[in-house]
């Protein structure tokens, strides 16, 4: 059976859209792909329990704790040997951010590039020296993942192309995945009519009087659009 390792070490709500993007991924693949073996490297129990639930005793599903900081050195120099224990097939991480000592075969995910777009001393808090050796690094580890990566998957037509403007020879490497929905937005919206319903005759009866003509109406209108766009 094949073995395809995730880093999962950004899964979950506490790591912004990487977090949803990786969490809502891992919980899909076990069973759209039942003839994989699926090792998942978390940074700890917690968060494999927050993230996993019920699916860490899948079969097919296997947990590394890897307690390593990101953009850390120790994730340059302990992680590759924890990915390489486990003589993966493949690997996927959802980030730009591969160690330099990884050469198996590697599929990453680049959710954008603003720090190449957004850049110099405007952008920062830190001392010049410090930004640019920064900077400097942050390139470097960006052009080496792209480099070894045998695929690049990105959420939209527009990353891609900027992806392309920064680095031209990539076109055979790019996959658009365009993103889902998380469940929980699917189901809020079930409930989102009655609930904007609720907050007009609660206005209506508490707050009416209290504002002026123009005020009310705003608020009125205002709470009628947001109920027309779910």
């Amino acid at each position: 059976m094949k073995k395809i390792g995730i880093d999962c070490r950004l899964a979950g709500i506490h790591h912004a859209g990487i977090g949803r993007y990786t969490e809502n991924l891992i919980k899909r693949l076990p069973a759209l792909g039942p003839e994989f073996q699926w090792v998942f490297f978390f940074s700890n129990q917690k968060q494999v329990e927050e993230v996993l639930g019920d699916l860490v005793t899948h079969p097919q599903v296997q947990v590394v704790i890897a307690p390593i900081r990101h953009y850390s050195l120790a994730e340059q120099l302990q992680l590759p040997g924890m990915f390489i224990q486990q003589k993966l097939d493949l690997l996927h991480i959802p980030h730009f951010n591969v160690p330099l000592l990884y050469y198996g075969k590697l599929v990453i995910t680049i959710h954008d590039l603003l720090w190449h777009e957004y850049r110099g001393l405007g952008v920062t808090t830190l001392s010049p020296w410090l930004y640019y050796l920064k900077y400097g690094g942050y390139r470097f580890v960006v052009s080496q993942a792209v480099r070894k990566a045998s695929k690049i998957l990105v959420p939209a037509e527009t990353i891609k192309q900027t992806l392309l403007r920064f680095y031209p020879i990539l076109s055979d490497k790019i996959v658009v995945t365009k993103e889902g929905v998380d469940d929980r937005f699917l189901s809020a919206h079930k409930t989102s009519h009655h609930f904007y319903d609720t907050m007009l005759q609660y206005f209506d009866k508490h707050y009416q009087e209290k504002y002026p003509k123009f005020v009310r109406q705003f608020i009125k209108l205002f709470i009628h659009i947001k109920k027309g766009a779910v």
